[in-house]
């Protein structure tokens, strides 16, 4: 029959019930262990082996965190080196210039090295005991914070540099491959000559291409100063190099 007259008694039988069948099960699994350990079926490991443990998991932690504050910055480094980073500004063509453009294996690989850091970092108490989606979130933000500042950075640029003059032995042509890449509707380049319907651009790499304005040209971020301004151009170059400017982005000098 329920418990009508004496209420408060009833919670706490159960507890008392759920605390004796607590204790129960913990001395049964204590036993298991104990015959376990005698049986020779699970030996005791000793103190270094943990040490040992943490120290690799927290120097890989370390390392594959660099691994990915490195890779995410040059993902940023050479979308701006590129003019790709400044593809949105011209409207749905850019944006779908960027979705076609973008190194798709390098992105990959910056999510396999979140997730390697994920399951590194999960070990940690600090960690587990939180949403998998806050630990994700975090590092996230963490690899375009870091991978951003990282761009403000010469280290890129340096090395970037290095490479084009073949003074970088190992990452000279990672280099090259993704950071002098250059795309059909999507060009950089540095003002060096005003024509009567447009300018001269040269690039990074030394190469020169003639700019016209197209039928609908679009300015973003202001119009085009002078000689000597840095400058994105959306457009498709021709088989002469001449460029049918349909965007023009001012960037600096």
């Amino acid at each position: 029959m329920p418990c009508t007259r004496h209420k408060c008694v009833c919670p706490i039988r159960y507890k008392i019930m759920d605390s004796h069948s607590n204790q129960g099960e913990a001395k049964q699994a204590e036993q298991k262990m104990l015959e376990a350990i005698r049986s020779g079926k699970a030996k005791m490991q000793p103190r270094w082996h943990f040490v040992l443990q943490a120290v690799l998991f927290a120097v890989g932690g370390i390392i594959m965190l660099l691994m990915l504050l490195y890779l995410a910055s040059f993902i940023m480094f050479m979308l701006q080196e590129t003019g790709l980073w400044f593809a949105p500004d011209f409207g749905a063509a850019g944006w779908y210039s960027i979705l076609r453009s973008l190194p798709w294996a390098l992105v990959f690989l910056l999510a396999v090295f979140m997730i390697v850091l994920a399951v590194l970092v999960k070990r940690y108490s600090f960690v587990y005991k939180r949403p998998a989606v806050y630990l994700f979130t975090g590092i996230v933000a963490v690899a375009v914070v870091g991978g951003f500042l990282i761009t403000r950075t010469s280290f890129h640029k340096s090395l970037f540099y290095s490479a084009r003059h073949d003074d970088l032995p190992i990452l000279g042509e990672f280099y090259r491959g993704f950071g002098m890449e250059r795309f059909d509707d999507i060009h950089r380049g540095m003002i060096i000559e005003i024509t009567t319907n447009g300018f001269v651009i040269q690039d990074d790499g030394g190469q020169t291409s003639t700019v016209i304005a197209g039928p609908r040209v679009y300015f973003s971020s202001g119009g085009v100063s002078g000689v000597g301004d840095d400058v994105v151009i959306f457009g498709e170059r021709s088989s002469s190099g001449t460029i049918t400017a349909g965007g023009i982005r001012f960037i600096g000098r």
